[in-house]
């Protein structure tokens, strides 16, 4: 095969040259040695020519596509497999088209998706009207079929953070938290205390730090995954309620 393009017309049904393709050699596709993300891919099957190039683009950037036609073994449960697929991607990529707004079946799928939590991204393929739900998600037009927007959607996959990395970063953010002096001071004090939170006059008089409020502030900014802003009660009657933190961690 030589360096291409190929393109599917919806309005004839013939593919065309707009999709880039790589060199084969003996017939076997060209690949990089990449670690690969995995994505689920929710179309109708009226729209198979979008899955199929969607399976050949995304892998050129180290993301492998799980779509129903080739990715169920047989004998498997479908709607087992189906669950399964989703729950272990990083998002779920929705075909958009007249086709399969109206199906069930991908409905299900993108509905299960965002119940779990995991990000959705609307590919338009024709102008259609998607739930309401879907109205709120990332959408990437490939309707212009002079320019499909591949390398936007592996970004946007790409620039997914799954919940597994946020967890690593929470930890790795309050990790560091707990090497800055003046939060170790504030924490050790409300522990110690057993306390949720705590005004900024009585840390000061309290814990030895000398901060302003606003630097109290700046503190609470930096380590906004472990500390919070707080307002306290008045000590009496008639004045206003006084500024503290909180704690965000037992």
């Amino acid at each position: 095969m030589i360096d291409g393009m190929i393109t599917f017309d919806l309005s004839t049904g013939l593919y065309w040259s707009a999709f880039s393709v790589l060199p084969c050699f003996d017939g076997v596709r060209a690949s990089r040695e990449v670690s690969m993300e995995k994505v689920f891919l929710s179309y109708s099957t009226h729209d198979h020519f979008f899955a199929e190039l969607a399976v050949l683009q995304l892998k050129e950037e180290g993301i492998e596509v799980w779509r129903d036609q080739t990715s169920i073994l047989p004998g498997a449960e479908w709607r087992k497999s189906i669950d399964a697929a989703i729950s272990q991607s990083r998002a779920v990529v929705v075909a958009l088209s007249s086709n399969s707004v109206s199906s069930g079946y991908v409905t299900y799928e993108w509905a299960y998706a965002l119940g779990l939590g995991i990000s959705v991204i609307g590919a338009l393929l024709e102008d259609c009207d998607p739930h309401s739900k879907l109205r709120d998600t990332q959408l990437i037009d490939f309707s212009n079929r002079h320019n499909l927007p591949w390398k936007r959607l592996s970004e946007a996959i790409l620039q997914i953070e799954t919940a597994e990395e946020a967890d690593a970063s929470s930890i790795d953010t309050i990790s560091r938290s707990f090497e800055d002096s003046s939060v170790k001071k504030v924490l050790n004090y409300l522990n110690t205390r057993g306390y949720q939170m705590a005004s900024f006059e009585r840390l000061r008089s309290s814990t030895g730090l000398s901060l302003s409020d606003e630097e109290f502030l700046q503190l609470i900014r930096d380590n906004e995954r472990v500390l919070a802003t707080a307002r306290l009660k008045p000590r009496k009657s008639g004045e206003g309620s006084r500024p503290g933190l909180k704690k965000l961690i037992p």
